[in-house]
């Protein structure tokens, strides 16, 4: 109930949350089929423990057209 999933472009920063929670399986992300706008972009995970402590990590995703 903690995840929070951030994604980042320039100054500009959206949780995107809702839209990925469908796709999570355990401790993955299973989606297929995504439309994702070409570009680089900050994806920020937080969770927090039981006793509310908050982990983060942050991944580069760069989307190309093949």
């Amino acid at each position: 109930a903690s995840l929070q999933v951030w994604g980042k472009k320039g100054l500009f920063k959206k949780s995107l949350t809702s839209l990925l929670k469908p796709y999570i399986v355990g401790t993955t992300i299973q989606a297929r089929n995504i439309q994702i706008p070409e570009g680089k972009f900050l994806l920020e995970i937080v969770i927090a423990d039981r006793d509310g402590v908050t982990t983060s990590q942050t991944y580069y995703l760069a989307v190309s057209q093949p």
